[in-house]
């Protein structure tokens, strides 16, 4: 079965965002194992230090499901190597701008998020989650009153379909010549290392967290 038939197959009301909680924190990436959701430790630390105090953490990448979730993956498939990992994350990019049925499975797997979080939403968004994030946007319903706060990082994003880029808060490299090339919106902090290097910058982090303390979650 191909990746995109499991996905349309799942109900998506056994998401991983099980509970109603008032403030949740997620981190949203290309998924970079077609067989794995489980965030790397770098990944998790890093949503764990941004988190402000009354916010629960999901640890778990998208699309947030307990098949894609499962222990007894095997190190491979939880950590592809990169030329693998960024084939998929490449196709997951191009299928949020070309595949209405990818944008409406995006959106199917992002939605229990938004239902289940009742005042405060925060989003990390790394690489082409933001692209992800955006292809979803126009299908996602939103409760009333609920504050999403997007915290992109080397955000890659061709197409902003109906998000609004001046709400997003984009931490940008120096050196992350892809970010700098694919992405349009305002910058609001800058940091060194690569593309990849953002999980582990201690200022990214800093900047996340101070982001979300003024978004009010706390």
């Amino acid at each position: 079965m191909s990746y995109l038939t499991r996905l349309d197959a799942l109900d998506f009301s056994h998401s991983l965002a099980a509970a109603s909680v008032r403030s949740r924190a997620v981190l949203l990436t290309g998924q970079s194992s077609f067989c794995s959701s489980r965030l790397s430790d770098v990944q998790t630390d890093f949503l764990r230090a941004v988190a402000p105090p009354i916010t629960e953490p999901l640890f778990t990448g998208f699309p947030y499901h307990p098949e894609f979730n499962r222990a007894e993956f095997n190190r491979e498939e939880v950590e592809p190597n990169l030329l693998a990992a960024s084939w998929r994350n490449g196709w997951q990019f191009a299928a949020s701008l070309a595949s209405v049925r990818w944008q409406h499975i995006v959106a199917r797997a992002l939605q229990p998020l938004f239902h289940r979080t009742d005042e405060s939403l925060l989003i990390v968004t790394g690489s082409c989650g933001l692209q992800l994030l955006a292809c979803a946007w126009p299908h996602l319903v939103k409760p009333e009153n609920q504050i999403v706060s997007i915290a992109a990082l080397g955000p890659v994003l061709w197409h902003p379909f109906t998000l609004d880029l001046r709400e997003i808060f984009a931490v940008q490299s120096r050196a992350d010549a892809l970010s700098r090339f694919s992405y349009r919106g305002a910058v609001a902090a800058q940091c060194d290392g690569g593309h990849l290097d953002y999980w582990q910058s201690a200022t990214a982090r800093e900047l996340v967290a101070q982001f979300f303390l003024t978004r009010g979650a706390a």
